[in-house]
């Protein structure tokens, strides 16, 4: 028989195909809003006018059924999630194993994330409660480029003077950034891609960025990694 355990596990398992899913509806919903930005402009004034009208319907009409499939899948997400609570509530008292708090919250902030062509967006809540979204790419501020320098000056990359690494437009890094900026000793940050990695990534120099004391709890489709603030050297 299937103990009470192995069924929640399964569900959790269940929760991120789900999650990964919603991920892939919103960039298909996202390429099919381009293509329909793209066909208008091209078929105007056309002799195949008519031709290009009847495309363009066509590629409407699959942005919004995507769009309704991202509806649907985030409920049945939600149910889903609900569910697997109440199950494992009501079981605690025979020994299994509890919900991880992170887990539904994770799954629901991530299905609010916007869409923005394919980049990288995240929300982040502090202890205190703020939250604010936060998306890659340049910053009007130049925060970007501070954390360029910044990371220069400890050693990352090694080498010409005029080389810098590009981790500054990356959504985990900007939130490091603000977290030593403010003080903030603890952030959940769920984001809608990948970490990346690599010698230079976020996995490997977030912990140069933080303060000695910060964590960074980052989720991401695949995985929930804690980021804490390197001693200082």
């Amino acid at each position: 028989m299937v103990s009470l355990g192995e069924v929640g596990q399964r569900l959790r398992e269940v929760l991120l195909k789900a999650e990964q899913l919603i991920n892939a509806l919103r960039q298909a919903e996202s390429l099919a809003k381009d293509a329909c930005e793209l066909l208008g402009p091209a078929g105007r004034g056309s002799r195949h006018e008519d031709d290009y009208s009847a495309v363009l319907r066509h590629w409407n009409d699959a942005h919004v059924g995507v769009g309704d499939l991202v509806t649907q899948a985030q409920q049945v997400s939600e149910r889903l999630a609900d569910h697997l609570r109440s199950l494992l509530g009501a079981g605690a008292g025979a020994g299994a194993e509890p919900v991880p708090p992170d887990l539904s919250w994770s799954a629901q902030q991530r299905a609010t994330l916007p869409a923005y062509d394919g980049k990288t967006t995240g929300k982040y809540v502090d202890p205190d409660g703020y939250t604010d979204s936060v998306r890659s790419g340049y910053e009007p501020d130049g925060e970007h480029d501070e954390i360029a320098e910044f990371l220069f000056a400890r050693g990352y990359p090694p080498g010409p003077a005029g080389a810098r690494v590009t981790l500054g437009v990356h959504v985990e890094a900007k939130v490091a950034w603000r977290m030593r900026a403010g003080g903030v000793d603890r952030v959940e940050l769920v984001i809608n891609n990948p970490m990346c990695r690599g010698p230079y990534s976020c996995t490997k120099l977030l912990q140069e960025i933080l303060l000695p004391g910060q964590t960074l709890v980052i989720h991401d489709p695949r995985a929930t990694r804690v980021h804490r603030g390197k001693e200082a050297r």
